[in-house]
């Protein structure tokens, strides 16, 4: 209102102006550069309304969340207590959940199939001992058919794979889905100054193709495991199903006890009927996505964004870290974010990370004596 008064009251002014003689120059200037303050201030207040006017549209979201907050909070907490019930009481057949609570039906078909993906690199490594260890684990003591979505010219690897009945399926030629998304890795990592990364985020990315390919391969399998390939299974995965049966796909915290929100996506059993649902809207949303993504996590964080609250629980002993307290219950022992200790090269005589951490440290490097007497023994022993 004031800066309305104050424009009227200048605009007759300028107007007398029009026929003053050359010495009320000065004051016309002035009256101007006064215009021009009050046409600033009336900006200024026309924006200072609308950010009122947001200010209050968020504040009765706020209120109106606040006043649903307790109820949406106990629903969630019933919710997060009958699927406890359901995963820790289920096979009870006195356990009956309370009518109107949607639980996941337990699947009575067996788990036949693990999925490797492994995108090899020019540069030497450990990985191809680790592919090595994880697929004949997996195979021998999980009791899985293991297949692998392989991209490398490693003769010799390939070779060791027909030996013990491990199917390569090829995908140097991939389908145009799935070369459009590497293809786009390949630029924005490139772009992101992260060439160095793009068989990681490549190898990484290649797992969500898993249902997309057990469709055109003809699999009639309801679930199937996805693993790294730095895990070592320790005994039978058959009756995974049994235990947790995903609408999606189910994936275990990444700390122990952590939140389901942060999982790790190093042990995932996917429902590969349903996924193939969601994977066009999925691989658009990656795409999307990328120039953000290459700075973090590409596909884990990817894989929490999109499906968010719809990722069932899978027990923490089958993704069980490494450098975590051993445990007699450990499915699938998985050497995450630190590959196993190798005494036998430089890569892998380098100290534990988190070496200040004594008990991880050791932890790790007993899961390391592990993992290196399986492959001694299993991979390169009399036996293999």
């Amino acid at each position: 209102m004031a800066v309305l008064q104050a424009e009227k009251a200048i605009s007759p002014q300028l107007k007398a102006l029009d026929w003053l003689p050359f010495s009320g120059t000065r004051l016309r200037k002035r009256l101007e550069g006064l215009e021009r303050r009050v046409s600033k201030l009336k900006t200024s207040a026309d924006k200072a309304k609308d950010q009122r006017d947001k200010a209050k549209t968020r504040i009765k979201e706020l209120l109106e969340e606040r006043d649903n907050a307790p109820a949406n909070a106990e629903k969630e907490l019933q919710r997060l207590r009958k699927l406890f019930a359901y995963i820790t009481e289920g096979s009870n057949p006195e356990y009956n959940p309370e009518p109107g609570v949607e639980l996941p039906e337990k699947s009575s078909r067996p788990l036949s199939k693990a999925v490797l993906t492994f995108q090899q690199g020019p540069a030497p490594s450990s990985w191809p001992d680790q592919v090595r260890v994880s697929a004949l684990s997996l195979q021998r003591e999980g009791g899985l058919e293991v297949k692998i979505f392989y991209r490398g010219k490693d003769k010799d690897l390939l070779n060791w794979f027909d030996k013990h009945g491990i199917e390569v399926i090829d995908i140097q030629q991939p389908s145009a889905t799935m070369s459009s998304l590497l293809d786009e890795i390949t630029k924005i990592a490139k772009s992101s100054d992260r060439s160095s990364q793009i068989d990681n985020y490549q190898g990484c990315m290649m797992r969500y193709f898993i249902p997309h390919i057990a469709r055109e391969q003809g699999w009639d399998d309801e679930f199937v495991l996805y693993a790294d390939c730095d895990v070592v299974a320790l005994r039978d995965l058959s009756g995974l199903p049994k235990i947790v049966s995903p609408t999606l796909f189910a994936a275990a915290s990444e700390e122990l006890g952590g939140s389901q929100g942060s999982f790790n996506a190093g042990i995932m059993l996917m429902n590969v009927r349903n996924l193939e649902e969601e994977f066009g809207n999925f691989m658009e949303f990656c795409r999307l996505s990328l120039p953000v993504l290459v700075n973090l996590a590409v596909d884990q964080t990817a894989c929490r964004l999109f499906f968010r609250d719809r990722i069932a629980v899978l027990p923490s002993f089958y993704n069980w870290k490494s450098y975590w307290d051993p445990h007699e219950e450990t499915a699938i022992l998985h050497f995450h974010q630190f590959p196993p200790r190798d005494n036998s090269s430089a890569e892998g005589k380098r100290p534990f990370p988190l070496a200040a951490h004594k008990p991880q440290n050791q932890n790790w490097k007993n899961a390391s004596d592990r993992w290196r007497h399986y492959r001694d023994t299993h991979v390169y022993g009399p036996s293999s």
